[in-house]
């Protein structure tokens, strides 16, 4: 059989157990051993759709897999020349932005030896003790203090990031504070959610959590036909 005939014929028996399940009505002992028998039956249809299915998705897989490495090797020099890149572009960044302080400093060092510098010069023309101690103040005011600093606009985004990485000693000891344990997004709240299944599942069922919502579902062992 080819692939077509077998992905039709697959379909067909498919929709035809869907079909029956939906028409199934189950009032009596015989009916529902003919309702196991039918759950039965569709366990030996799905193995055996995936076990016909077997070689058309291990040649998909190759294929896809051979086509994944040829994608990376044509663009793994590019995505390492963006880094170079990046990093020398990061590198300028703080290197001007070390001028730049760099270049403040300087300016506030200068404006309050200046300022001092008049103060007592002021002082020493007789002036006005208040006009001298208004000088001396402005020595430590920076307020007054302009650097230009120009940045050229860039389409890409350049900033600092950090990793971080969670040990596992720090987790079994509990160090880790707890504001930082909060689930705060989907990922962290299905692996508190997981966790807790644990703890629901051992108890079966019969225990409340603040905050946690338990719902009972029903789930099956399926088995095929023998």
């Amino acid at each position: 059989m080819n692939e077509f005939s077998l992905v039709l014929d697959l379909r067909k028996r498919a929709d035809s157990a869907l079909q029956k399940a939906k028409n199934l009505v189950i009032t009596s002992h015989e009916e529902q051993s003919i309702a196991d028998r039918a759950v039965s039956e569709a366990v030996s249809i799905i193995k055996g759709g995936e076990k016909d299915c077997a070689p058309m998705k291990d040649t998909a897989k190759k294929n896809l897999d051979l086509q994944k490495a040829k994608e990376r090797e044509m663009l793994e020099p590019l995505k390492e020349a963006q880094q170079v890149i990046i990093e020398k572009m990061a590198d300028w960044k703080s290197q001007e932005e070390e001028r730049y302080l760099e270049t403040v400093e300087q300016k506030k060092e200068r404006h309050k030896n200046e300022t001092i510098e008049a103060a007592f010069q002021m002082a020493e023309e007789g002036f006005p003790r208040e006009q001298v101690r208004a000088m001396q103040e402005l020595a430590d005011d920076t307020s007054c203090i302009q650097v230009a600093h120009y940045e050229v606009k860039t389409r890409n985004t350049i900033k600092t990031s950090w990793d971080v990485t969670i040990s596992e000693d720090a987790v079994e000891a509990g160090k880790i504070p707890k504001e930082y344990l909060i689930p705060i997004n989907e990922t962290m709240r299905k692996a508190v959610a997981a966790n807790i299944k644990t703890t629901v599942i051992a108890k079966g069922g019969n225990i409340e959590i603040p905050g946690v919502i338990i719902n009972k579902v029903t789930k099956s062992i399926k088995r095929g036909m023998k």
